[in-house]
This record gives C-alpha cells, sequence and structure tokens, in this order.
C-alpha cells in the first residue's frame, strides 16, 4: 500500500511539474512570436532622408540611424496598440522593447497584443508624463532572460561597466541615458521609495538620492542633480523575499524630430 501511495505522489509531482513546465514554454514561445512581429514593424526600412547636418553631429552621439529609422515606424506600432508610449533598448542586452502605458495593473499580465500572458510586457508608470524627472517602467525579471531580468546583472561590477547606455526613445525625440545607480530594495522598503521615486519636488529628490546613496551597488560617476532627468527601471529580486532591483539612468543628450 505504502508503495502505491508513493507511486502515486511521484505521479502526481511528474503531473503538476509538468503542468508548470508547458505553459512556461507555450507562453515563452508566444513571447518570441509577439516580439519578432513587433521587431518587423520597428525595424522596417523607412524611405531614406537626407541627412542634415545637424544629423551629422548627432550621428557622433547616438546609435542615429537605425533609431532615427525606427522612430519613423513609430506611429505603425501605434496602430497596433495605442498604449504604445516609447521604445527601450541597451545595446548588446536582450532589452529591445516597445513601452506601454496604461493602468499599472494591466501590462503584468498581458502583451503587446493585449493577450493574457504571465511575461506582461515592459510599462512606464501610469501617473508619469513623458517630460517628467523621472520616467518609472517596469517589467518581470523571468528565467528565460526576457523582459527586465538583465538589470539584476547590474550588481556586477563588469556588466556595469560594459552596458552603462540606455536609449529611450518617443515619437519626439531619441534620448541617451547614462546608468549611474543599481541597487536591491526589500519589500519593507518599497513604500519608502515609492513615495519619492518620481522627484516631484526637492524634498523627495534629496531623499531619493540618500536613499540610493545607502545602497548603491555601482559607482556612478557624477551622480546626481535636481537639474537633471532620469530613467528608472524595476523587476523582481530574488535574494530578498518579494524584492525589486532599481537602476536609475541620467540623461545624457538627446535629439528632436
Amino acid at each position: 500500500m505504502m508503495k502505491k501511495i508513493i507511486l502515486l505522489i511521484s505521479v502526481f509531482m511528474l503531473i503538476f511539474s509538468l503542468y508548470q513546465i508547458v505553459p512556461y514554454f507555450y507562453y515563452n514561445v508566444k513571447q518570441e512570436t509577439v516580439e519578432n512581429n513587433i521587431h518587423k514593424i520597428a525595424y522596417s526600412t523607412p524611405p531614406t532622408n537626407p541627412t542634415t547636418s545637424n544629423e551629422t553631429n548627432v550621428k557622433q552621439i547616438f546609435n542615429f540611424d537605425e533609431r532615427k529609422n525606427r522612430q519613423s515606424n513609430f506611429q505603425n506600432i501605434k496602430n497596433e496598440n495605442e498604449d504604445f508610449v516609447a521604445w527601450i533598448q541597451i545595446p548588446n542586452t536582450k532589452i529591445d522593447y516597445p513601452v506601454l502605458q496604461t493602468s499599472n495593473n494591466f501590462y503584468l499580465n498581458h502583451d503587446f497584443y493585449k493577450k493574457k500572458s504571465p511575461l506582461g510586457s515592459i510599462f512606464m508608470d501610469s501617473i508619469n508624463k513623458k517630460n517628467d524627472k523621472n520616467i518609472i517602467l517596469y517589467g518581470h525579471h523571468m528565467k528565460s532572460g526576457k523582459m527586465f531580468a538583465f538589470i539584476n546583472e547590474y550588481s556586477k561590477k563588469e556588466v556595469f561597466n560594459e552596458n552603462k547606455l540606455i536609449e529611450f526613445d518617443t515619437e519626439e525625440k531619441l534620448s541617451d541615458y547614462e546608468i549611474i545607480a543599481a541597487f536591491k530594495v526589500k519589500e519593507n522598503e518599497l513604500n519608502e521609495i515609492s513615495e519619492i521615486l518620481l522627484m516631484d519636488n526637492n524634498e523627495n529628490f534629496d531623499k531619493l538620492v540618500q536613499f540610493v546613496e545607502k545602497r548603491n551597488l555601482v559607482d556612478g560617476g557624477d551622480g546626481f542633480s535636481y537639474e537633471d532627468h532620469y530613467l528608472t527601471l524595476m523587476t523582481c529580486e530574488y535574494s530578498n523575499k518579494n524584492g525589486r532591483f532599481f537602476v536609475i539612468a541620467k540623461k545624457i543628450a538627446e535629439y528632436y524630430k
């Protein structure tokens, strides 16, 4: 009888494991299709426009041609999903995604085409406007390395040194950001940082700088200045229960359309 019970438990565990694994692979394959479709639109070659002398100067700063071409396709992307607001890319990583914006909970478990997916999408905080001092983006930490899984790697000095640049582009402008902070936040600290993360006044800005400096895992160079604008990426962090990993980058260049 005991052998039968053990066998039944083993069979149950096998079925349960397959139940967990099969959807995981299904949604990863589905996400690959979604990404391929959007990338085809984003990276399709538009008509060639003459380059002005000003654009020639900008080329020395930006990955200019590819990004300008991609930007010219943003309206086509928006035609696919009206919630599209920007594109984020960290060169030489898997992070190369459209950014969506609606209520904060929706894209936690919906893909670009608004279909249910545990991978979710990269999305901007619903309270943000494009010209805010700090734009906040969220994405899941997937075991496959998709979404914002990579940003946890910024706890390693060599990864930080080789991947400081973030490209963040909207219909109006191309912007380059340089990472100045990477840090872990415990569950009991999340309320504290959420109240000051927008940097919407001098007091909250100063509080955030103090909060970050106590936890920063990287050498952020010139660091924070209230006159600058910032981009914050957030994902899950698994060394702490219900922890989060944050990356903050400072705008260093921009080009208006």
